[in-house]
């Protein structure tokens, strides 16, 4: 008999779901989306890190999106901006399911990539959590975090 304890068992004993739970936890990308920023509050951030979101997308009149493009309006941000150290932003493009970036995110994405700018999609918060080690973010996650990351 081994005193080791399997990963699923683990993820059950500290409250997080398993891999790719969330792939059908949420009904929309908005929902995911609310849920990582109320993780990433919840968070113990072992550095200075803002979190931002530019809200460019959503249904408008030709009027308010003329408006909007004027003032500087692109299509294809991702949907999490996090402004990082010495000037830098990493970018987080959210999907759920089998949701793929479209063209103009795509073309965000290699924007990002010419100059230098961490990007990266996630589906799951255990993508979120990979990318954030990409970027270099250094966080603990108490309890109040892991109870939003598995949806309690």
């Amino acid at each position: 008999m081994s005193d080791r304890m399997s990963a699923a068992d683990y993820r059950k004993s500290v409250g997080q779901p398993p891999p790719g739970a969330d792939l059908v936890r949420f009904k929309s990308e908005s929902q995911f989306q609310a849920a990582v920023v109320s993780w990433w509050e919840a968070l113990i951030l072992e550095g200075p890190y803002y979190l931002l979101h530019v809200p460019n997308g959503g249904k408008r009149d030709r009027v308010t999106a003329a408006i909007l493009q004027s003032m500087g309006v692109r299509p294809g941000v991702a949907d999490l901006g996090l402004m990082l150290e010495r000037g830098r932003i990493a970018w987080l493009e959210l999907k759920i399911g089998d949701g793929k970036p479209s063209q103009v995110q795509k073309d965000f994405a290699k924007v990002c990539k010419r100059l230098g700018h961490p990007y990266a999609v996630a589906r799951t918060f255990d993508e979120v959590a990979a990318a954030l080690a990409s970027f270099g973010v250094r966080y603990q996650e108490p309890m109040a975090a892991r109870l939003i990351r598995g949806g309690r």
